[in-house]
């Protein structure tokens, strides 16, 4: 039994190493754990820049800040798609900008770029309170962060990422306002006129079609649309319409005197045939008007207005004013009705009264050759000065859109760079990695060492 304790008393001393030992150890071995250290350092470094170059790139943080994008939706109410932000024709615009069109494809661009939403750290906070107090609480995000990848498969795609996010956010601006905006809908249609090829009632004609556009389209315009000043002209959009007005009571009014009066034309036949051909469309539109005055009359003679005594009972009392209501409805119909038929009458009148007059003058006369001339003088001025008015309005909508949606999407700050490997961090783990695999190997070592002297004793 003894001979039993004093074998497991060797062994124990055997595999027991003091503190000296270990540090006597590991001094021993320093140039290999320093040279192990480094070499693995290298190695990781080496390693950490073939992964960064690989998996670098730049990444931009950007907010969307239009109207209706803090309830997920677009200025027209649809629902709002940070994608498209990356749209194919987006892509393709840029890369054509930048020319870059022999190195990158739009689908190569597209899969180098991703888009990821900045989530605040305080969300859960602010869910937590708006439950406390029964309230629905939905996060919308308006912050994202754009990152462009520098290669793919191993491809370079682009030298400067960074000009090519700034495309991006420039080109997505610009569509927006192309999109969203009022950008230059006011149509001219006066430019391309010769007067030369239409006859003078022709030219009139439209003139008076184009001041009626101007005046539809600032009237269907916003409050805050019409008021808005141009830093360009320092106009409104209601002082287009109040020069348009202007323009109307004086130089349209001049031609409309003197194609009336002088009743001038350069193909009289033609003239007559159109204005006849007008009093037909006056005649038919007159006959549906007094149709319509006759069957509201005859609608009137079965509501007679009588004296009502107010009975108790909601439902009654809904009954009467809508009884009243139509009838209201009957008599002003047939009133309308019947002052438009007259009206009609009175413009009919006034054209067969030109027609007589038309046939009578003699294109000749001196009087007429002068309103002809007057006529074409004052048409080129009333196309310069229209002209003008509908450019300076479209400047205001120009500007107006530019100030409304210039900030649709910001930068937050400049572009950075990623990596996806984090260079120190991983040379600073494989250096401690390599310098306790060293210090294990000394002590392996000594540790074998000494077992062989031991068992050599």
């Amino acid at each position: 039994m003894g001979n039993i304790i004093n074998r497991e008393e060797y062994y124990d001393e055997m595999d027991e190493i003091s503190l000296r030992e270990i540090i006597e150890a590991i001094l021993k071995a320093k140039f290999m754990i320093i040279t192990l250290v480094i070499l693995a350092m290298i190695c990781a470094g080496l390693f950490s820049f073939y992964i960064n170059k690989k998996t670098s790139g730049i990444a931009m943080p950007v907010s969307f800040t239009f109207e209706g994008i803090n309830e997920g939706k677009t200025p027209d109410d649809k629902i709002f798609n940070p994608e498209s932000l990356l749209t194919p024709e987006i892509l393709r615009t840029v890369i054509l900008k930048l020319k870059l069109d022999k190195k990158i494809s739009v689908k190569d661009l597209r899969a180098a770029i991703k888009i990821k939403e900045i989530i605040p750290d305080n969300i859960q906070e602010k869910q937590k309170i708006a439950l406390k107090n029964g309230k629905d609480f939905i996060f919308v995000p308006t912050k994202y962060i754009l990152t462009i990848k520098n290669n793919l498969s191993g491809k370079t795609l682009v030298d400067n990422p960074s000009q090519v996010l700034n495309e991006i956010i420039k080109e997505y601006r610009e569509n927006f306002i192309k999109e969203y905006s009022f950008y230059k809908v006011l149509q001219n249609i006066m430019t391309s006129i010769n007067f030369d090829d239409y006859d003078f009632e022709d030219i009139k004609q439209a003139f008076e079609k184009q001041i009626k556009m101007i005046h539809n389209f600032i009237e269907k315009m916003p409050k805050k649309i019409k008021d808005f000043r141009s830093t360009k002209n320092r106009l409104t959009l209601y002082d287009i319409g109040q020069r348009t007005l202007l323009i109307e009571n004086m130089e349209l009014k001049e031609l409309r005197a003197l194609t009336n009066i002088y009743n001038i034309a350069k193909n009289r036949k033609m003239l007559i045939q159109k204005l006849q051909y007008r009093i037909i469309l006056l005649q038919l539109e007159k006959k549906k008007l007094f149709a319509e005055k006759e069957v509201a009359e005859e609608l009137l003679s079965k509501y007679k207005r009588e004296k009502t005594v107010l009975m108790s009972g909601e439902k009654t009392g809904l009954e009467l004013d809508k009884k009243f209501s139509y009838y209201d409805i009957l008599v002003k119909r047939a009133v309308n009705s019947g002052v438009e038929a007259k009206n009609k009458e009175v413009d009919i009148a006034f054209l067969e009264n030109r027609i007589k007059k038309i046939k009578k003058a003699s294109s000749l006369q001196p009087e007429q050759k002068n309103a002809e001339k007057d006529f074409i003088k004052t048409s080129k001025k009333l196309q310069k000065l229209l002209s003008l008015l509908i450019k300076q309005a479209n400047e205001i909508l120009s500007e107006y859109s530019v100030v409304k949606y210039q900030d649709t999407i910001r930068v937050l700050s400049p572009p950075e760079k990623v990596s996806e490997a984090k260079i120190l961090l991983i040379i600073i783990i494989s250096g401690v990695a390599a310098f306790f695999t060293g210090i294990f190997i000394a002590l392996f070592r000594s540790y074998w060492k000494n077992s062989k002297l031991d068992s050599n004793k």
